[in-house]
């Protein structure tokens, strides 16, 4: 990320070690009309090693998810606020 740059939207990230584990940091900012807004997410791999079961799911809408994807064509949308799972569901 270029620190100078305040005009435009900047994404960028770091990996770095915690008690042993290893976390992502990723930092995204916005030009607004007083400044800049900011938003850092902390990320952890480990999370996307869970099984499908684990997401916690009602039954109904784990039916309904199975029979979605195992159709031969379609698409999926995934939508919601930071940090509300579109990552770890996909």
């Amino acid at each position: 990320m270029d620190v100078a740059e305040k005009r435009r939207p900047q994404d960028g990230r770091l990996k770095t070690s915690s008690d042993g584990r290893e976390v992502e940091l990723r930092l995204s900012t916005l030009p607004t009309a007083f400044g800049e807004k900011m938003a850092l997410r902390i990320f952890d791999p480990n999370i996307l090693l869970k099984l499908f079961v684990e997401l916690g799911l009602a039954d109904d809408d784990f039916e309904r998810w199975k029979t979605m994807i195992e159709k031969p064509s379609g698409i999926v949308l995934v939508t919601g606020p930071t940090g509300s799972g579109k990552t770890t569901t996909l």
